[in-house]
């Protein structure tokens, strides 16, 4: 029986999104990486498969929206480098009571969101 020896820098199990963004960034890197995946490409045994997943950014707290804006950012690469549209922004609407503690958190958000420069709107219960 004859056995062969590879030799990489990293090796990383699962090739879901954290698992493929790893390998990824890594490559990007000029590191030698290697990239298990347990199923064939298009499965549906994990928490990021099916044609559609949500993508929002109505956070209050800063940290979540700048992890979410540069999340946006790295779709982009993505697709710029391979060539394939993956991330079908739509817009969204989030709703909920305008008092007390719900009110201070859409101010939050208000605030987060002017803060970046990211483009939003009050609608009234009417609308």
């Amino acid at each position: 029986m004859t056995t062969s020896t590879q030799h990489v820098d990293h090796l990383v199990v699962g090739g879901g999104v954290m698992g493929s963004a790893a390998a990824w960034q890594l490559a990007r890197r000029g590191r030698d990486v290697v990239l298990l995946e347990r199923f064939a490409p298009g499965h549906a045994h994990g928490a990021s498969h099916g044609t559609s997943r949500i993508y929002r950014t109505t956070y209050a707290e800063p940290e979540y929206l700048d992890l979410a804006q540069e999340a946006l950012r790295l779709w982009r690469e993505v697709e710029d480098e391979t060539g394939t549209e993956l991330l079908d922004v739509t817009g969204g609407v989030s709703h909920g009571r305008r008092d007390g503690a719900a009110e201070r958190r859409s101010d939050a958000i208000g605030a987060a969101f002017a803060a970046r420069g990211i483009e939003h709107e009050w609608l009234d219960p009417a609308a």
